[in-house]
């Protein structure tokens, strides 16, 4: 009987997930980003639609109503119009990718095994109890079957609410506890995540000159470090979060640094990219606020890496490359502003933090992250080696951007006295090591591996 439940909720979580938007995405005829796009599709509509209920109140069952209506409708405008929205690349081919698809079912069959064996993560001590009593207390309205308006902006923006409310809805619908249904929730969540950074990998890589088989070697062995080695030393990335919010928003942030890599490569219109990237983000803030600013800090990052490369190129900027810069530059005002106007609390939260005061006098009150803490306990020597083997060969990742400025993350974020003393400002100094997973490095480590062992 459980069997049979959990069959049920895998199926209901990956129609409303995945499979819906993907139906949309093929009837659009986007070539780009599927997977990814028909993710973010699933859950923007799962979060979105909860909103008006959340701030005017509401029946549940009216709810229920809502979201199948807005998915119909998107079902119908894509029949109607199907219509494209990205150049089709020949990377990834709608016609001629058997080798990526059987890597993307090789993820699966793997991990479904892997974790119908070892089951959740659920040790203690763990904050998955927490997050399923965020579960818990949702099941007040599903159980009640009415929203309660909120008045507060706190409220409306609060990252415990949203994802657990989906998962507290899965159980009501099954009739059972949030607590048993908890294995197949995770595998659908874990399993979104790693195809997501398979899929992800690939665009990265697209544009190196190597063989498919090659490039799909690299997508799977990244996958593989993602899942044993993304995390710190203490807890795996995948299987710690997977219960969380956070692992949602970090498949949706390899959506958003999709879009924006096509962006920025001009594969889609500026106003189409920045009205989708705005609304995803948005989503992302709504569901936690922690990897929103992930995404906003690589955007920014990026734009600049970009305008000051077009223009240490050409000496000149054309239309697009001035749009990203002053978008940039706007958003870079707000930490400089904030620090220069807005005082900041003489707690730095030692020994997560270190005052270069305490070094250099002149520096007081200039605080960074500590690398001896938390930093070193995500980077670790898998990650030491892999940055001393990426610099060692900085032309292999000629013209991808986004490796190199994600690689170089820490130094504008951990060790940038500026972003600490921003970041300690509006949040606290306890969060601030997680900027670390920034660093892709299972990525980069499976590129190295093997563009090395190819030569």
């Amino acid at each position: 009987m459980l069997s049979i439940i959990s069959l049920l909720v895998v199926s209901v979580y990956v129609l409303y997930v995945f499979g819906f938007g993907f139906l949309i995405v093929k009837l659009l005829g986007y070539a780009q980003n599927q997977f990814l796009l028909a993710f973010g599709i699933g859950i923007s509509v799962l979060v979105l639609t909860q909103l008006p209920f959340r701030i005017l109140g509401g029946e549940y069952i009216y709810w229920l109503i809502t979201v199948h209506v807005v998915i119909g409708s998107m079902i119908v405008c894509a029949l109607t119009f199907n219509f494209r929205k990205y150049s089709t690349s020949k990377s990834i081919s709608n016609r001629h990718h058997s080798p990526e698809l059987f890597g993307a079912v090789f993820i699966a069959f793997f991990f479904c095994c892997y974790h119908i064996l070892v089951g959740p993560y659920t040790e203690i001590p763990s904050d998955f109890w927490a997050r399923l009593g965020d579960v818990k207390e949702q099941l007040i309205i599903t159980d009640s079957g009415f929203f309660a308006d909120h008045s507060s902006l706190k409220d409306l923006i609060d990252d415990k609410i949203y994802v657990p409310f989906l998962h507290a809805s899965v159980a009501h619908s099954v009739g059972v506890l949030p607590i048993w249904i908890v294995g197949p929730a995770t595998l659908v969540t874990s399993l979104c995540f790693l195809l997501g950074t398979y899929w992800f990998t690939l665009k990265v890589i697209a544009s190196k000159r190597l063989h498919r088989n090659k490039k799909v070697s690299i997508a799977l062995l990244a996958t593989l470090f993602t899942l044993i080695i993304y995390g710190v030393s203490t807890f795996s990335y995948v299987r710690y979060y997977a219960y969380f919010p956070h692992i949602i928003n970090a498949t949706m942030m390899l959506l958003v640094l999709s879009l924006i890599m096509d962006f920025c490569q001009g594969r889609c219109s500026i106003r189409s990219a920045i009205c989708l990237i705005a609304i995803l983000v948005f989503v992302m803030g709504l569901i936690n606020q922690q990897e929103a600013l992930f995404v906003i800090v690589l955007m920014v990052v990026l734009f600049l890496w970009k305008v000051a490369s077009a223009f240490w190129r050409e000496r000149k900027l054309n239309r697009q490359n001035k749009i990203l810069g002053v978008f940039a530059v706007t958003l870079l005002m707000v930490p400089i502003g904030y620090v220069c106007f807005i005082p900041t609390s003489d707690v730095f939260g030692e020994p997560h933090l270190i005052d270069l005061g305490h070094k250099i006098p002149l520096f007081r009150h200039v605080p960074i992250a500590n690398p001896q803490m938390r930093f070193w306990d995500t980077l670790g020597i898998f990650g030491l080696v892999t940055y001393i083997w990426y610099l060692s060969h900085l032309k292999w990742f000629e013209k991808t951007d986004y490796i190199n400025v994600a690689m170089a993350s820490p130094l504008y974020t951990l060790f940038n006295p500026l972003f600490v003393l921003w970041f300690i400002s509006i949040a606290s100094w306890d969060p601030l090591w997680r900027f670390s997973y920034l660093m892709p490095l299972p990525i980069v480590a499976a590129y190295l591996v093997v563009r090395t062992i190819s030569k």
